[in-house]
């Protein structure tokens, strides 16, 4: 831009050009001897160019004179703001002194930002503050998920970071910002809730500027501020972290951000990054690498080197083989309480089959003691029952009904107690195991189905023999007693 503005207003010396710029606006002014400048073509040319949305106005004054204007509103009145130049031009004195400046004031409610200079916009990142820079940024970060540098002229800059771009198209379609809360106590979360990701900047390579220097500087605040235990920033004289980390040893202290050691930012990042890559694991792992770190940081200092990554691996590694063989362990202990259960199941069948054969066996042993000793004693076949025998006969065959009835109640007792305990065993493991994991274990509930219904229809196939064992034994009795016909029921019935 300052350039094309010295070429516009044919500028010679170009010492005698000021020019700034912040992330509002550029401003370039040029002082001499008086001067006339005229609005040419190369200048609509120039401005043309500018930031959609972008305002600008420019100024020449010749001291004593009151000041021209012409505004990007009012480009119609160009051949006004000329004429108002020369007049003012032909009745100045050699010693005045002249000034041409040009303003633009850059639009703020725009996710894009031009850069119309890169060397004095380097220049006013350089000299502010980090909270300024970071309070600038916020606003931009808060309002969108993603924000561009463009520069007015070309650039061989190119960066970007997951919310931040310079010179690059945006690109972040989807892109949801972290939250990192529930695993570390930032005290500043709510006002500043960035990631590192925000700042870190891709491609890796080398880049010597003000902008990328302060962004790998939050970088490093915000992977601190994600694995220590708790962290705060603290605005007052610039911009300090406070932090506090807790595990074989506990740390705690205090660091200018200008002084935090950058030759470890890339270690830390990859911390974060094997730290946070899988949700179901952070707790462990976060635990992990403070557990790590505080074997190798030093009291005061931050600086860590490669070999504390290569530890926390290696940790990890070692902490996965001791688990492999705690999960190995628990799945076998389910494994045998299912199996415990089956059994139980198993012999609750049992027993109401065996309940079952001696109801039946008992009777029939009474129906043919009866029927020996008649035949004995009468030596012939009729009568075999009598009034003594059929009422004894058809009391125990009211035993045998109660009996199964209150076996029925019984084993129904005996499925709920079951289907309690098989629950029971699932919770009681999920302090252990992942819900989805227990149900992988347990073949999503398919044994145990299995032999729940392998007991329903034992138990229904019994219920069927019993009952109608008694229904035939009862016949058999009503058509061998002398007491007893089916005359009446036959009357009864008709």
């Amino acid at each position: 831009m300052i350039l094309e503005f010295k070429n516009c207003f044919l500028i010679e010396n170009e010492a005698e050009i000021a020019a700034s710029e912040k992330f509002s606006s550029f401003d370039i002014e040029y002082k001499s001897n008086p001067k006339v400048f005229e609005v040419n073509e190369s200048f609509l040319s120039l401005i043309s160019k500018i930031g959609e949305n972008d305002v600008w106005f420019l100024k020449y004054q010749i001291q004593g004179f009151q000041p021209r204007y012409l505004r990007n509103t009012d480009k119609t009145d160009i051949e006004k703001f000329n004429s108002e130049c020369i007049n003012d031009f032909s009745l100045v004195d050699d010693e005045d002194e002249c000034r041409l400046s040009l303003s633009i004031t850059k639009n703020e409610s725009s996710n894009r930002c031009v850069i119309y200079n890169e060397d004095k916009f380097f220049e006013f990142i350089d000299k502010i503050d980090f909270i300024t820079f970071l309070d600038l940024l916020t606003i931009k970060l808060t309002q969108f998920n993603h924000f561009n540098f463009a520069p007015f002229e070309s650039s061989n800059i190119e960066f970007s970071t997951r919310s931040i771009s310079y010179n690059k198209t945006a690109d972040n379609d989807g892109f949801i910002k972290p939250n990192l809360s529930g695993f570390v106590y930032f005290n500043n979360y709510g006002e500043y809730p960035f990631s590192p990701l925000d700042f870190h900047v891709t491609p890796p390579k080398k880049l010597s500027n003000s902008l990328v220097a302060k962004l790998e500087s939050l970088e490093l605040v915000f992977c601190l501020t994600s694995i220590f235990d708790i962290t705060s920033l603290d605005k007052e004289n610039g911009l300090s972290l406070n932090y506090k980390l807790n595990g074989y040893r506990s740390f705690d202290g205090s660091i200018s951000v200008q002084n935090l050691p950058l030759d470890s930012r890339i270690n830390y990042f990859r911390i974060f990054e094997w730290v946070y890559a899988e949700p179901s694991k952070i707790i462990d792992k976060l635990g992990l690498a403070r557990n790590v770190l505080s074997l190798f940081l030093e009291t005061g200092k931050l600086d860590i080197s490669d070999k504390v990554y290569t530890s926390i691996q290696s940790a990890y590694k070692t902490y996965l083989k001791e688990n492999l063989s705690r999960y190995i362990e628990v799945r076998g202990k389910i494994k045998d309480q299912l199996s415990g259960l089956t059994q139980k199941a198993n012999s609750v069948t049992e027993t109401y089959i065996s309940g079952f054969q001696r109801s039946i066996f008992a009777f029939i042993s009474f129906f043919v003691s009866i029927f020996v000793i008649r035949v004995l004693i009468k030596g012939d076949f009729e009568n075999v029952f009598t009034r003594d025998a059929t009422i004894l006969s058809l009391g125990l065959l009211s035993l045998s009904v109660i009996y199964l009835i209150y076996s029925r109640i019984l084993i129904n007792k005996e499925k709920s107690r079951l289907l309690v305990r098989y629950g029971n065993l699932k919770k009681g493991f999920e302090d252990l195991l992942l819900a989805e994991d227990i149900e992988r274990i347990l073949d999503n509930d398919l044994q145990f189905n299995t032999e729940v219904e392998f007991i329903d229809r034992k138990v229904r196939m019994t219920t069927l023999l019993w009952v109608s064992s008694i229904t035939a034994l009862l016949v058999t009795i009503i058509i061998l007693s002398n007491c007893l016909s089916w005359q009446p029921l036959f009357r009864w019935l008709h």
